[in-house]
């Protein structure tokens, strides 16, 4: 009978071999554990954004039934859907359709864009919530074209959803500002330290210097009727065949009064406002007890050009002072949502922006 060689080396192979197997066998516990971690985070995730989404969604449907100024919150706004929805998910939705103060301005002012919600700026540059800009920064401003027309609600909502006047929130004035663009891109107050595109008046006279933005304030009476006020075109003649504006009467926008005035202020009605045409706009108009609502209408009605080439589009700004704001030309809507799966919560926030007023003969609206 033979013996065998190394009678040891097999057990220890055996050995090496199930070690082995072994460590495989734990790597690949141990992956597929991870990757089953991983797929359930995303799909938690998915549960949360997709809660927030819906309640999003919600929110703009009640934008839709209401004016602007509407600003409400709904901190349960899926409990009706639950058969939609997992165990463990909830929602809720914020409107902010008001002006608003600017943490960087002046205490007092509303800010009509809502402050880092302006589209003189590219979208993502600033998000509402961000911290705050100074009220001069582009985020703070709303972009118009030659060809578009803006229409700037001067009335609020009240607590049972009508609108409200100027006269019944208190407004003490409100302030129009228009300046152009930065003529090196930058969104920033003061250019980044280089200027602003001049609009081309050619030699200065009054037909070159011409209304670049025409405005029409209407006020809207619960009868239905309604009233407006236009600009003023007066001038004066101090020379046989040569006209120049009577600064005391004319409410013109015109193209050298841009990035001239001051504060950028173009337009403002006010009680308490040096020139006697702005107080008269404030008294004879916006304080008129027998408007439920206003707009302001501004429209681009000449060409936007430098001596060589164009410009762009124009900014606007909105400041008003009282004891409510105006509505925004739009809503923001904030949609949470929210998934607790046991050992861990989650939460995703989904943020839009909707148009809140239409036309000048449409003002309740919502645009599409």
């Amino acid at each position: 009978m033979s013996k065998l060689k190394h009678p040891g080396y097999s057990l220890i192979y055996a050995f090496f071999i199930m070690t082995i197997l072994m460590l495989v066998a734990s790597t690949t516990i141990q992956s597929t554990s991870a990757k089953l971690r991983i797929f359930q985070e995303l799909e938690a995730g998915s549960k949360a954004r997709l809660a927030a989404e819906s309640s999003a969604d919600l929110a703009i449907l009640a934008l839709k039934d209401n004016i602007s100024g509407y600003s409400f919150t709904d901190e349960n706004s899926l409990d009706g859907f639950s058969g939609f929805f997992d165990n463990g998910v909830s929602g809720s939705w914020e409107i902010l359709g008001s002006a608003q103060e600017n943490n960087l301005g002046v205490v007092g002012n509303y800010y009509t864009p809502i402050p880092n919600t302006g589209s003189a700026a590219p979208y993502g540059l600033c998000m509402y919530g961000d911290a705050a800009h100074e009220p001069g920064h582009s985020c703070n401003w709303n972009k118009i074209k030659v060809g578009e027309s803006v229409t700037i609600p001067l009335f609020g909502v009240d607590f049972d959803g009508s609108p409200m006047s100027p006269n019944a929130l208190g407004m003490l004035s409100w302030k129009l500002l228009v300046r152009t663009p930065c003529s090196n891109g930058s969104f920033l107050a003061d250019c980044g330290g280089s200027s602003r595109y001049i609009l081309d008046i050619g030699g200065g006279t009054y037909a070159e210097d011409s209304s670049v933005v025409s405005w029409q304030l209407i006020g809207f009476r619960p009868d239905g009727t309604s009233a407006a006020e236009m600009p003023s075109d007066a001038t004066i003649e101090p020379i046989p065949g040569v006209f120049i504006r009577y600064d005391s009467l004319n409410t013109e926008i015109y193209k050298s009064l841009v990035n001239t005035a001051a504060n950028n202020v173009v337009l403002e009605a006010s009680s308490t406002s040096p020139q006697q045409k702005y107080r008269d706009l404030y008294t004879n108009f916006t304080n008129d007890a027998s408007f439920e609502s206003m707009i302001l209408q501004l429209d681009i009605v000449s060409e936007l050009m430098t001596a060589t080439e164009p410009v762009p589009y124009l900014e606007w700004q909105l400041i008003s002072t009282g004891s409510n704001p105006p509505g925004d030309s739009k809503g923001v809507v904030i949609g949470k949502g929210y998934y607790d799966g046991g050992q861990n919560s989650y939460y995703f926030s989904s943020l839009v922006t909707r148009p809140t007023i239409g036309s000048r003969s449409n003002i309740y609206t919502l645009s599409n």
